[in-house]
């Protein structure tokens, strides 16, 4: 799990905004991948007697992120895996129920990396809500576009904004989409507010040719029983409260405006297949050169 530039300044600008890091809870280890000049615009923005700034102006870079949060008030930082690899302090296994003994126990919950690598995100999604305290903050950086393979899943709006929803005892305080990764490096942004489908009224779909992830940041604001009903896709459950009485019905006679509309429509779209065409052809050769620099990617031909 990694602390990078784009998730460390989402964390520091939660924490000069009021959020509490008293006791904290990462989701692994946090590795640091961040360089020097990263690190010094961190330290800037937190308390410049802290352990933390002192090692970085010793031009120190620390391999793991713990005295980040003792910098932010953190007077206990403990580590969950499933695994001792990385020296966690508590072994748990986020496909299994939290252990009673760790309920409302945190501050702070901080996922920079490990839950689109737990197979069952709903059993991890319920751990993380039943650590934390009422008045605590899950902060998370998690995948969202072109992370096809680095593990189980990557995530959308809808999934954030349904499963820390008030039904669970949630609330969203910000939710932001980023590139993280580009040219071989680590970026700050630009970071983007994303609101939620059930507002808009529609699909909130994000397209990027970078990887991109997501920013979250949910407070829990009242103790409820989380999943005590599943979570559905925003659009489905309006379009279902409707009755079929309730559905447009077809008109088949078309006026002479709906003509023209459609003979409009017929037009653009013709040129509109010249571009698609061209960005086939685009596409083709990315993926050309894609499959020629990756041993696991075999190009298949469909029979003819």
């Amino acid at each position: 799990m990694a602390a990078t530039i784009l998730n460390t300044l989402f964390l520091a600008e939660c924490w000069r905004e009021g959020a509490r890091f008293d006791s904290t809870l990462t989701l692994g280890r946090l590795d640091c991948f961040m360089w020097s000049r990263d690190l010094q615009r961190i330290a800037r923005l937190l308390p410049s007697k802290s352990k933390f700034v002192e090692s970085v102006r010793r031009g120190e870079a620390p391999r793991y992120m713990d005295d980040l949060f003792t910098a932010m008030g953190a007077g206990r930082v403990d580590a969950m895996d499933a695994s001792d690899f990385e020296d966690a302090t508590i072994l748990q296994d986020l496909n299994e129920p939290l252990a009673a003994r760790l309920h409302s126990q945190y501050d702070a919950v901080v996922d920079t990396g490990t839950l689109e690598h737990v197979f069952n995100v709903p059993v991890a999604c319920k751990d993380v809500m039943d650590a934390l305290k009422v008045g605590g903050h899950f902060f998370a950086g998690l995948p969202a576009n072109n992370y096809c393979g680095h593990g189980f899943y990557q995530f959308s709006a809808e999934f954030f904004h349904r499963v820390f929803s008030a039904e669970n005892g949630f609330e969203i305080r910000k939710l932001f989409v980023a590139p993280a990764y580009v040219a071989g490096k680590w970026v700050d942004g630009p970071v983007f507010e994303v609101l939620d489908p059930k507002e808009v009224r529609g699909r909130v779909e994000i397209e990027g040719k970078r990887k991109m992830v997501f920013l979250v940041q949910a407070q829990k604001v009242r103790q409820e029983v989380a999943f005590a009903k599943w979570p559905q896709q925003s659009d489905y459950t309006v379009a279902w409260s409707r009755g079929p009485a309730d559905q447009r019905r077809r008109d088949d006679r078309a006026t002479m405006l709906q003509s023209a509309a459609k003979a409009c429509e017929k037009i653009i779209g013709r040129i509109k297949g010249v571009g698609r065409q061209s960005e086939r052809v685009r596409e083709r050769m990315v993926w050309t050169r894609q499959c020629l620099g990756n041993s696991a990617l075999k190009p298949h031909k469909w029979i003819e």
